[in-house]
């Protein structure tokens, strides 16, 4: 039993490192999409985005091409991928129209979707602290965007939907975690949100 929570306890605190490093990457990722949206459109910025992200898989994809050869549950990707390019869509507007911490104070809404999607798709359990935390979560929202004091900006309702955007992907995440490593998952995104990105970034 001991050894059992010593081995808990570490994951939670590798889990909160890795966290840690992903919402510094997110603020960096904010911060470079306001910067570049000055000189490039919305579209250009997210084929950028990917197109780094294959010149690092190149480097270090190579062992992952067995698994990828099988292109196993690749309809689950592409859907997670349709949604999440959309949703980084709708996100980067937001970034680009609203001080950043709404922003990021918007996206903390996923958590709800999250707990949402997990009941309604996974068919987790909806518990009492889920619950209650979902309702302070909608309540904080209230607050945030203020309904009915002046004009609610329009950008907050874009990274709202951006938010409800990322937690079904993160649904479609899991569910892919079980038959496929979290490299394939990642590279298995670039190479499917690249031509999006080029696709929506070509001439019009």
């Amino acid at each position: 039993m001991h050894k059992i929570t010593q081995f808990q306890h570490s994951d939670f605190i590798q889990g909160l490192f890795w966290m840690a490093l992903g919402m510094i990457s997110f603020v960096g990722m904010s911060v470079g999409s306001r910067e570049l949206a000055s000189t490039l459109s919305i579209e250009q910025v997210l084929f950028f985005r990917a197109l780094i992200g294959l010149c690092v898989i190149v480097a270090f994809g190579r062992m992952l091409l067995p698994e990828l050869r099988h292109a196993k549950l690749f309809k689950l990707h592409l859907a997670r991928n349709l949604v999440h390019f959309m949703a980084q869509y709708l996100w980067t507007i937001g970034v680009v129209m609203l001080p950043l911490a709404s922003v990021f104070a918007l996206e903390f809404t996923m958590p709800i979707w999250v707990a949402l999607f997990a009941f309604l798709f996974l068919h987790e359990k909806l518990t009492r602290p889920r619950i209650v935390a979902t309702i302070s979560g909608f309540i904080g929202v209230l607050v945030i965007i203020r309904p009915g004091i002046g004009t609610v900006e329009p950008a907050a309702g874009l990274v709202l939907i951006a938010a409800a955007g990322y937690g079904l992907s993160l649904i479609f995440v899991k569910r892919l975690t079980r038959d496929v490593s979290p490299a394939a998952i990642v590279v298995w995104m670039i190479l499917i949100q690249l031509p999006l990105g080029l696709g929506a970034s070509g001439p019009r």
